[in-house]
């Protein structure tokens, strides 16, 4: 019986033979490509680009495999923080952008067409390290190659980047297919030449293997102390065990492991953390700098150090030797600013030591809820808020899954995305990781900051939803605590469909705040002038909640909040102008907002503002105010029916899936000519070099009908495509000689299959039950089906030999 490693061993061949077979490609380039772009999907890498090559230099051989990069803004630490933001966002326009770039080298070797497994050799090993260290040092030495090709790009952006003094790092990575036993191996080269450590990674197809069949798709982080990277650190600690799920362990980490930790793993060591790494500039961050140059050997004292999650911590003759599956949960700042300081201030970490707390917890259900319980019993440097402590809750991550996954197109043939920040400072960080200045300002035009709503704001809006406005006027922390705690009313579990609602009710709800004005205001006066005084009262927060839910309840909830997170109406349009432009719904709110601050004011008085706060305020106001029937038929224009609610209420649709079928079903409609088109088009156009390779291997996988269509090339696919349509592309040409052929529609399989798994599946079993003539035929179809279903969950799409198996099924069960 074949071992796991052989199974893995033999899909990977398949499927790379069929990858050089289908794109004409080289064995080993096909090899390549099926090993690294799957680190791709898993997000270990970013976008590899295929580049063999070799020769000789300097009386040696050099050879690279491929490349990817990344880049992120550098900061100027001689501009102050600033907590007001629109003096912040004043300050970025004036500092212009500059970037650093981080690339990562291949190089390796792969078995050809042997099906055993092997095992890499030290000679092997060593010389892909040295071949590629050549090519870094014929780059750097301006011998570059005289040919049109990837490798020669590759030379030129090295170059370009050093000269700015904007390249940061250069990582190797060692891919093979073999298995790597060797112990000691190198995991870093000095490039004396040039002044350069490259730090060296290996992935081997146990490692890759181990991955794959993850179901987190994420690599354990740990910290093995006999590892080169590591055995330099001898580390004190307390140990405290409580059960043989649970230990506690207060160690005390070198200022120097904790810099090599993140240099290492960079945020993949914070993904647990509470927030994302914001800022050097910020003034905390700054004093930790401070300390760590001018008083080091005070650091302990002055920081209230890390708290950190592991599977296990592993001791051996009274010492720390290895934690498992290490995460930083609070202290990202921390350790951030640490290295920061020694890799580009240069200050000695020599005597600088940080108080670690660990707590070792086995893996299970409630792993993620101990993690947040954990992370809000933990200080803080940077004193989060309370809010902060849940950042990693699920109902939270599902509502980020969903804005990241979902743009709209908008009126004028935009794509744009409604941006949730999980985490404070995600927008912002998440920006300048997406490349150049171009780059950074193409993903900001498509993801508005007017769009970005946070955790308060989700909170704030179903407090409005379910009738609790003196709650969601009652203070940020307060109203959040009461919602994620579900202390007033059950949380609605969610789905895009009442994501599209709550994102839409909250555009209303920011427009109405919008019309509420300011004293000063000129597009915008004030409509919240106190009767007594006739000057404008500041409870323009308060009286909008109070507006929104009043509407809420007027409507039976029955807005038609979709066509507004639809970009209809002209709600979106009048939130993102500088200049006033009105929405439809302008008139009738702002009636209902000077009726609601009417009742409001004669409830409360001179203290409107705290009487909010209470229900008996809400009470007054509901019982008071008075809606005319010129309201209510201006309303009626925007509602939907009852049976329509019902059916956006609806948890039936997963929508996330809904959406890759969607997309694959225009990507692939007429025999794939959309994504034939945009290959040509990218092609003829040198800044779309990311979208061609993209489109080239999207088309290598569907001619061979045996690799997966992944969900995260699908969207970036269909983006690009949205993008290329909002410019003004047509996609009327046709494809001469089209060797592509797909007669079944992904919607259609989504719409019989997917869209309720359970019902399918019941379905399909009662077919094979009822046909006695054909139940093994169908019953093994079955059996497929199923297989299929999982591996779509498991590997993050399907292969266009799976659509066909299931276009099978579809036709069976139409019958």
């Amino acid at each position: 019986m074949a071992t796991e490693l052989e199974i893995t061993k033999r899909d990977f061949l398949s499927t790379s033979y069929s990858y050089a077979r289908t794109a004409r490609i080289a064995l080993e380039d096909s090899q390549f490509l099926t090993f690294t772009e799957f680190l791709d999907e898993a997000e270990v890498i970013n976008t590899p680009i295929l580049s063999r090559a070799k020769d000789v230099f300097k009386n040696g051989n050099w050879s690279v495999l491929g490349y990817s990069c990344n880049s992120y803004q550098n900061v100027d630490d001689e501009i102050e923080y600033f907590d007001d933001e629109d003096e912040a966002a004043e300050l970025e326009l004036l500092r212009p952008l500059t970037f650093n770039w981080e690339y990562t080298l291949f190089n390796g070797f792969f078995s050809g067409n042997n099906r055993e497994i092997t095992k890499a050799t030290k000679q092997e090993i060593n010389k892909s390290i040295n071949d590629v260290v050549r090519f870094i040092e014929k780059t750097f030495s301006n011998s570059l190659i005289n040919d049109i090709s990837e490798v020669r790009n590759l030379q030129d952006q090295l170059l370009s980047e050093k000269n700015k003094n904007a390249l940061d790092r250069i990582d190797i990575y060692i891919v093979t297919d073999s298995i790597i036993e060797q112990d000691n191996l190198e995991t870093s080269v000095y490039i004396k030449s040039i002044d350069l450590t490259c730090r060296i990674y290996y992935w081997d197809l146990k490692k890759w293997n181990e991955l794959k069949r993850s179901k987190s798709k994420r690599l354990p982080i740990n910290i093995d102390f006999k590892d080169s990277d590591y055995k330099i650190y001898d580390v004190n600690y307390i140990e405290k065990k409580i059960s043989n799920k649970l230990a506690y362990y207060l160690a005390f980490f070198p200022g120097s492991l904790i810099s090599d930790i993140y240099d290492i793993n960079k945020t993949k060591v914070l993904e647990s953390n509470v927030r994302v790494f914001l800022s050097t500039k910020k003034p905390t961050n700054k004093e930790i700098r401070k300390t760590i140059k001018d008083s080091p050997n005070n650091f302990f004292s002055y920081n209230n150090g890390i708290s950190a999650t592991a599977e296990s911590v592993v001791i051996e003759d009274g010492k720390i030797v290895l934690i498992k599956d290490f995460q930083i949960v609070n202290g990202g700042q921390t350790t951030a600013t640490i290295h920061h300081s020694n890799k580009i201030d240069r200050y000695s970490l020599e005597n600088v030591f940080v108080a670690v707390k660990i707590t070792a917890l086995k893996k299970d259900d409630e792993y993620g809820k101990m993690v947040n319980r954990i992370s809000l019993a933990a200080n803080s440097q940077t004193a989060p808020t309370k809010s902060d402590f849940v950042s990693n809750h699920p109902y939270l991550t599902s509502i980020e899954r969903l804005s990241v996954k979902n743009p709209i197109l908008t009126d004028y043939d935009k794509n744009l995305y409604y941006f949730f920040e999980r985490m404070n400072g995600q927008y912002n960080v998440t920006k300048t990781s997406k490349g150049n200045e171009r780059q950074q300002k193409a993903w900001e035009e498509n993801h508005p900051k007017i769009f970005m709503f946070n955790k308060i704001d989700i909170a704030r809006w179903y407090n409005m939803m379910f009738e609790f406005p003196h709650v969601a006027a009652s203070g940020a922390e307060n109203q959040f605590d009461s919602f994620i705690y579900d202390k007033l009313f059950q949380k609605p579990e969610m789905n895009f469909s009442r994501y599209k609602t709550l994102i839409g009710f909250g555009l209303l709800f920011q427009r109405i705040y919008k019309l509420c004005g300011t004293a000063k205001g000129k597009a915008y006066p004030s409509l919240t002038i106190d009767p007594v005084s006739g000057s404008h009262s500041p409870v323009a927060l308060s009286t909008a909640i109070y507006t929104m839910t009043y509407l809420h309840l007027l409507t039976e909830g029955r807005l038609d909040y979709w066509s507004i997170y639809n970009y209809q109406y002209g709600v979106c349009s009048s939130l993102i102008s500088k200049e006033r432009i009105d929405s439809k719904f302008d008139k009738v709110l702002q009636q209902l907002i000077i009726l609601c601050w009417n009742q409001i004011a004669k409830y409360g008085g001179a203290a409107a503002q705290e009487k909010t706060k209470k229900k008996d305020c809400w009470d007054f106001v509901k019982a008071n105010i008075k809606i005319t029937s010129e309201i209510n038929n201006e309303l009626k224009v925007f509602l939907i029916s009852d049976i329509e609610k019902e059916k956006r209420d609806s948890l039936d649709i997963n929508d996330e899936d809904k959406t890759y079928f969607e997309s694959l079903d225009i990507l692939i409609s007429k025999n794939a000519m959309i994504i034939q088109l945009m290959s040509i088009i990218s092609n003829n156009q040198s800044n779309f070099l990311r979208e061609r390779v993209l489109l080239e291997n999207l088309l290598k996988k569907i001619s061979s009908k045996e690799h997966i269509l992944t969900k995260k090339k699908v969207e970036e696919s269909i983006i690009f495509y949205k993008k290329l349509v909002s410019e003004g592309f047509l996609f009327k040409d046709e494809i001469i000689n089209n060797s592509i052929k797909i007669d079944f529609s992904p919607n259609n399989i989504f719409e019989l299959l997917f869209k309720n798994k359970n019902e399918f599946l019941k379905k399909f079993e009662k077919i094979v039950l009822e046909n006695e003539e054909k139940f093994e035929q169908n019953e093994l179809l079955y059996n497929e089906t199923i297989e299929i279903i999982e591996k779509f969950d498991r590997e993050y799409g399907l292969s266009i030999n799976d659509f066909e198996k299931l276009n099978e099924v579809s036709n069976l069960i139409s019958l």
